[in-house]
C-alpha cells in the first residue's frame, strides 16, 4: 500500500507527497507538458457557476452515502489497489497488451458496419432518400426563427 495515500486519508501520519510538484518537501519542480499546477482557487471559481441550490441539493444525498462507504479502511484498500495497478500499467504494458485491442476493435467495427450497410442498403432507395429530403425541407420551412423562439 502507498503510505502517502494512507496519510492523506488520515491513516498513518506520514508526509503526503506534494502531487502538484512531485516532491515530499513541497519544493517546486518544473511542470512538463500541458498539465499546469493545480489551483484550488481557479477550480472553485470555475465550478461555482454550476453550483446552484438545486445542484447542491441533489449532491447532498450522494455525498452522505459516499461518506458512509468511504472509511479510512476502504481508503487504504483502494490506495493499495491503485498503487498496484499503477505498477502494472506502464507504457510497455499498454503498447504490448492494449494496442492490439484497438486493431481488433477496428476490424470488428468495419465488419459490423459493412454487414449493417449490406442489410440496410436494399431498403434505402433513391425514392426513399427523395422522400426524406422532402420531409427535411418541410421541417426546415416550418422551423422559422419566430417559431423556434416561441418555445
Amino acid at each position: 500500500m502507498d503510505p502517502d495515500f494512507a496519510g492523506s486519508l488520515g491513516g498513518d501520519r506520514q508526509p503526503a507527497r506534494n502531487r502538484a510538484h512531485g516532491t515530499k518537501d513541497g519544493s517546486p519542480q518544473p511542470t512538463s507538458g500541458p498539465i499546469a499546477p493545480f489551483s484550488l482557487k481557479s477550480l472553485i471559481g470555475g465550478v461555482s457557476k454550476c453550483l446552484t441550490p438545486d445542484a447542491l441539493a441533489s449532491l447532498r444525498p450522494l455525498l452522505s452515502n459516499a461518506n458512509k462507504v468511504l472509511t479510512a479502511d476502504s481508503g487504504r484498500e483502494i490506495g493499495g489497489l491503485l498503487s498496484s495497478a499503477g505498477d502494472l500499467v506502464t507504457p510497455k504494458f499498454l503498447l504490448t497488451n492494449v494496442s492490439h485491442l484497438f486493431a481488433n476493435a477496428t476490424g470488428l467495427l468495419i465488419n459490423d458496419t459493412r454487414t449493417l450497410i449490406d442489410d440496410v442498403s436494399p431498403v434505402i432507395t433513391p425514392n426513399l432518400l427523395a422522400e426524406v429530403g422532402g420531409l427535411l425541407d418541410n421541417a426546415g420551412d416550418l422551423l422559422t426563427p419566430k417559431v423556434v423562439n416561441k418555445a
